[in-house]
């Protein structure tokens, strides 16, 4: 069962069941992948994604309405049209395209991941052969682990957990995302990052907005919206507010 809180900030931040209310725009994630979503020390839903379903729920005059789920059942929560947008740090890649439409928004190619270790100077990701390495699962992270035969995949459903993996060392590592490797950097001083390059074949494109197939005018809205936050250069400040370099 998912836990949802309630924020009276001009985000909703809730279940949805019933008829659907055209005034919101109902936005998929999973609060748990700084710096694109959490909940921070006072229980507020912060984040990068956050800011910018915001603006676009704004430059579209609806009411903000987040659902928030485990990562692995946003792709069929907007297939099933229980949320009518995924803003979730989520990678482009061949795999979900064939499922659902992407609008990139935030991120260049992904040619790099970073293995993050508790206390330890690490090792390359193809040495630790007969180890654990865990990642969450449904991610682009988790995709990549499956080409490496001998390692032991540890699937979490949040990244708190596999803090907790890698602290107690119930996991010798943890894969991620480079920015939310960055923020965990920040947040632990304890933790060291290897990194780890990505050949051709499992390189992603940069995150995306999901959006249904059928929907195409939901899409070209969605299209328009996020590049007139890019020319306007809303979303490179968005970007600087929340990413550490």
């Amino acid at each position: 069962m998912f836990k949802y809180l309630l924020f009276f900030i001009g985000v909703v931040f809730v279940s949805c069941t019933g008829p659907r209310n055209p005034s919101t725009l109902v936005v998929g994630l999973q609060a748990d992948y700084p710096p694109y979503e959490y909940v921070n020390d006072q229980g507020t839903l912060v984040g990068f994604d956050i800011d910018v379903a915001r603006k676009i729920a704004d430059k579209l005059g609806k009411k903000l309405l987040i659902k928030e789920m485990g990562f692995d059942a946003l792709i069929l929560s907007l297939k099933s049209h229980k949320i009518d947008l995924i803003i979730s740090g989520m990678s482009i890649t061949p795999d979900r395209l064939k499922e659902i439409e992407m609008v990139p928004y935030q991120g260049d190619k992904v040619t790099e991941l970073q293995l993050l270790f508790w206390k330890s100077e690490g090792m390359p990701l193809q040495d630790l052969k007969g180890k654990i390495v865990a990642a969450q699962s449904g991610t682009f992270q988790e995709q990549v682990l499956h080409h490496y035969k001998e390692i032991q995949p540890k699937l979490m459903e949040n990244t708190q957990e596999l803090i907790m993996e890698i602290k107690y060392g119930k996991s010798d590592a943890m894969l991620v995302e480079s920015p939310v490797g960055k923020e965990f950097k920040y947040q632990f001083p304890e933790i060291h990052a290897v990194t780890v390059p990505l050949s051709s074949d499992m390189q992603a494109f940069g995150n995306g907005i999901g959006i249904p197939k059928e929907n195409i005018a939901l899409k070209q809205v969605i299209e328009k919206t996020v590049q007139e936050m890019k020319e306007s250069g809303e979303m490179s400040q968005l970007a600087r507010k929340w990413f550490h370099d």
